[in-house]
């Protein structure tokens, strides 16, 4: 092998390194995340902040605001939506769009 075969197998290594580590990051900031999010009925919290930004903007236009008092009304079977009472309004949410509402 020459030189610059090495030098580039050395450059490939070591992106797949730093790949690793930036996955081992994110995981450890998922796991250590300080809200928490509660998906039972008759559960309830105030809305924090929301970890995706194109839902957190669509629930922003629903009135899911933070600071909001959010409770668990009733969940579908099989995984479905989720019905949530948002300051004494009452929506049906996908549970996609639920999971993204990190509470306080």
């Amino acid at each position: 092998m020459n030189r610059s075969n090495k030098q580039s197998n050395l450059l490939l290594n070591l992106y797949i390194y730093l790949d690793l580590i930036k996955i081992n990051i994110v995981v450890a900031i998922l796991t250590t995340n300080p809200f928490k999010n509660v998906l039972k009925p008759g559960k309830s919290g105030t809305v924090a902040q929301f970890s995706d930004d194109q839902l957190g903007s669509k629930l922003l236009t629903m009135g899911v605001l933070p600071g909001s008092q959010v409770e668990i009304v009733r969940e579908a079977p099989f995984g479905g939506g989720v019905v949530i009472k948002v300051d004494n309004n009452y929506l049906a949410l996908r549970k996609q769009e639920v999971q993204c509402i990190l509470l306080k």
